[in-house]
């Protein structure tokens, strides 16, 4: 009877050792599933990240791989920041210029001083109110020539100069030399996280 009874202990201990045994497979097995799912999780994403697409100036897409991607992405946005700020300083009415100067005070750096400058110089605010005046801006993504090496450029454009009511119009052609700093969070009022630094402009003609 003893027999028996240590017999059945001796079950139950090899029982509970089997079943402890399968608990840490099982948690082994787990985790060893868990990091398998998370390794093949990282390598699809870096997959997708592998590589883009773009639309080129014609019009069709392109694709472009992760070590262009950024490259690439960098220049067509200080492309679009140049844009963006050559017509907040330059298309304006008296109703919108003072609101263009504080957006384009986010796009620049130091050099926005000496543009202000120039506002209050010429008095174009007054000028504006006074006769009634606006202006528009006509400038296309081809009208930015950046070099990434040293993020230095120039920007053309025509300035087309209008008064209510009047169909004549004074336009001009310009020509702007610029430097841009890339270093800078993004932020609302500066999405790119780019800022230009120098502003000069070398060149300027009316046109018929």
């Amino acid at each position: 009877m003893e027999n028996q009874s240590l017999d059945k202990l001796v079950s139950y201990k090899k029982g509970f050792a089997s079943a402890r045994i399968l608990s840490v497979i099982a948690i082994l097995g787990a985790f060893g599933f868990s990091g398998f799912v998370w390794y093949k999780s990282t390598q699809q994403i870096e997959k997708l990240t592998e590589s883009g697409y773009y639309i080129d100036a014609d019009g069709s897409v392109k694709e472009i791989v992760r070590e262009t991607y950024t490259e690439d992405m960098k220049k067509l946005e200080c492309i679009d920041h140049v844009m963006d700020a050559t017509v907040l300083i330059n298309g304006y009415d008296e109703g919108t210029i003072d609101d263009n100067l504080d957006k384009a005070s986010y796009y620049f750096g130091d050099c926005f001083v000496d543009i202000l400058d120039k506002f209050e110089e010429k008095k174009i605010k007054q000028r504006f109110q006074n006769d009634n005046l606006y202006t528009t801006v006509d400038i296309h993504a081809d009208s930015v020539v950046i070099d990434m090496s040293t993020l230095t450029g120039t920007v053309s454009y025509v300035q087309n100069i209008k008064k209510a009511g009047v169909k004549s119009v004074n336009r001009a052609y310009n020509r702007v030399e610029f430097t841009l700093d890339t270093s800078f969070p993004r932020s609302p009022e500066n999405r790119h996280g780019i800022k230009i630094v120098s502003w000069l402009l070398i060149h300027s003609e009316k046109l018929q």
